[in-house]
Parts: C-alpha cells; structure tokens; sequence
C-alpha cells in the first residue's frame, strides 16, 4: 500500500501500499554525516557486525528514538536480513502501480546494491511486532537539507494490505513531527489512488499542486500537513 507511495495503503507522505508513497530516499544532510563519520578505520570496526547492520546516520531525525512501536506494527533500521523480502514487495506489480512501476534492475543486483547502502539508507523498515515479519518500507525525512518539511512514505506489501497496518504506521511516524520539529509533512499521491487520498484525508492534509516533475510523479498531487493543526 504505497502513500506514493501509494499511503500502501499507498501515498506518499510527501510518499502504503494500498500503495503509500512518501517521498524518501537518503538526504543530503544524512549523506554528508555519513561522509564524516564513515572513514575507513570506522567502517573496518563497524563492517559485518550486528552495530554495522543496525547503522542509521544520526542526522535522520528519528534515529535516536529507533525503534518506535504502535499497538500491532513496529518501525525501525531497514537491517541487511531484510533485503530480499523488500526485493518481492518492489517487484509486485499493484504495490508499485503508482509508484513508477516494478524494479528493472535484476534481482541479484539489486540486493547487492541495496545490501551496501542499506546501514546508511534512511529507509525504515515497517514489521509485525509480534513476529518481526516486515511488511514494508517506511520513510520519514526531510524534503531537502536544511529544511524544516518532512517527506512520509510508506509501501506495504499486498499480505498487509486492508488490514490497518499503513494507518497505525502513519500515525506513529506522524506523532513524532513535534519531537524532530518539522513545521510541515509532506506527501505525494496519484489522483487514482482513492486508499491513499483517503488516508491523507483522515490525517488533515491539504492539497498543495499538481507535481510537474519529469520522473514518475509527474501528475501525481502533492498535499501537506501543517504539524500542530
């Protein structure tokens, strides 16, 4: 259920998969902390051990508070052992309907790639408290470095589709929009995504434009929350 990420429900809180997609990839701001913290002595200590896997860049806003926990759902590091099961959710062709479509690059690539970059990466990975399953990504960043707006994504695999799991992951990510002082959420959605449009709508967000951007969100709406009404 991608917010678009389609709120994967599906939208993208600025991205479940009924699909929710929020717009999250690894900022700037992060990517430079990483830089800093990451020579080649760091790493050598870091590589391969259970601290390695669990690494989330401390410029993400929410890494200190890692995990955060609803009644049913769980959010926390994206680790390398989650890998291949987010690989089946990005290649499932109704989770990625609005979300630019399933991955073309191959199945072993892409989880060598992700593998390296995922300690580092501000993906979340969103679990079944009670098993530790994942269900899905979630991603709550800031828009551009510097800013005071914040980017939700959430992208559920079909299995958590229909069951509550995009809202409760919504809501827990949204109750710590005081706490890392983002003014603003944001979140992307496709205009067909009614799951998602409808989501966004029970959270407060307001219509902002249609995104004119020359990659797969072009067209989709963006719509933002103000944190505090």
């Amino acid at each position: 259920m991608p917010l678009t990420s389609p709120f994967s429900p599906s939208f993208q809180m600025s991205r479940s998969s009924l699909p929710l997609s929020l717009r999250s990839q690894r900022s700037q701001a992060a990517h430079l902390t990483w830089q800093a913290r990451s020579n080649n002595s760091f790493k050598s200590k870091l590589r391969g051990s259970t601290q390695f896997r669990r690494y989330l860049p401390m410029s993400h806003p929410i890494a200190t508070e890692l995990p955060l926990r609803g009644s049913r759902i769980s959010i926390r590091a994206l680790e390398l052992e989650d890998v291949e099961a987010l690989y089946e959710v990005e290649c499932d062709t109704e989770v990625k309907r609005y979300l630019g479509g399933v991955l073309a690059k191959p199945r072993d690539s892409w989880i060598a790639s992700m593998s390296k970059s995922c300690p580092s990466a501000t993906t979340l990975a969103v679990c079944l408290a009670s098993t530790g399953e994942l269900l899905g990504r979630a991603a709550f960043s800031p828009t551009l470095p510097f800013r005071d707006e914040v980017a939700l994504e959430i992208v559920l695999g079909r299995a958590a589709w229909g069951k509550g799991y995009g809202r409760e992951a919504a809501g827990v990510l949204l109750s710590r929009a005081t706490t890392i002082r983002a003014a603003a959420i944001e979140a992307t959605v496709h205009p067909d995504n009614t799951a998602s449009l409808s989501l966004l709508a029970s959270f407060g967000f307001q219509f902002v434009k249609v995104c004119d951007a020359a990659d797969w969100q072009h067209g989709h709406h963006m719509y933002r929350l103000a944190v505090g009404t």
